[in-house]
């Protein structure tokens, strides 16, 4: 153990850049002790950010409609996820939420603008879209998995909305997370033919940090 006091000690955060911490001394001054290092701002302050789209025309046979891909700088926890949507009379959809491992080629796709929590926070490097001619999907893959599985109702248009939400690190759970580019989530409605002018909504939050 070193003796006497020391004033400072020099480490590096996990970008390896150099850190000062200021010191404490035992009361006879024989010791130092380490005070409780404070995470760096990368990693201790959340972007948190928000988007979606309202009643956007379902591609024919939907399968993979709304895609969630993370980020190749950032790491991104997904927080919930909402969906609800309309149709000419009520009608019930499979919907499942898919782990794919690489983004959606082809198709057309529709990026919704994204909303930060704070007008201080980086740009959102994770990237929202929804799907109005159907792409290619990630081919049959391990990394590639079912998370959940529900009915999905499509009401009547001057009927409330169904919506079903998926909470996520609210009761002490783990977010959803997405590592690097390639790991997307995706909203897939199971490839059924369309017969009474479904729609569909989403919205979707999730956070970014350098962990």
């Amino acid at each position: 153990m070193a003796t006497g006091a020391v004033s400072s000690l020099v480490v590096k955060d996990a970008t390896a850049t150099s850190k000062t911490l200021s010191k404490l001394t035992d009361p006879n001054n024989s010791s130092y002790l380490v005070p409780k290092v404070v995470e760096d701002d990368a990693l201790r302050i959340k972007g948190t950010y928000a988007t979606g789209a309202n009643s956007f025309t379902l591609p024919a046979t939907p399968s993979d409609v709304v895609e969630i891909k993370g980020s190749a700088t950032k790491t991104v926890r997904i927080k919930r996820i909402v969906v609800s949507g309309v149709a000419t009379t009520a009608k019930q959809w499979p919907l499942q939420v898919i782990r794919r491992a690489a983004s959606i080629a082809d198709g057309t796709a529709v990026t919704p603008v994204v909303a930060a929590f704070d007008t201080g926070d980086a740009a959102a490097t994770a990237v929202v879209r929804h799907f109005t001619a159907l792409g290619t999907p990630a081919a049959a893959n391990p990394a590639s998995s079912v998370l959940f599985a529900r009915d999905l109702t499509l009401t009547a248009p001057a009927t409330a909305a169904q919506p079903i939400v998926f909470e996520f690190a609210t009761r002490g759970d783990k977010a959803l997370v997405l590592r690097g580019a390639a790991d997307c989530i995706v909203l897939n409605l199971g490839g059924g033919a369309l017969t009474n002018g479904e729609k569909l909504s989403y919205e979707v939050e999730w956070e970014e940090d350098a962990s």
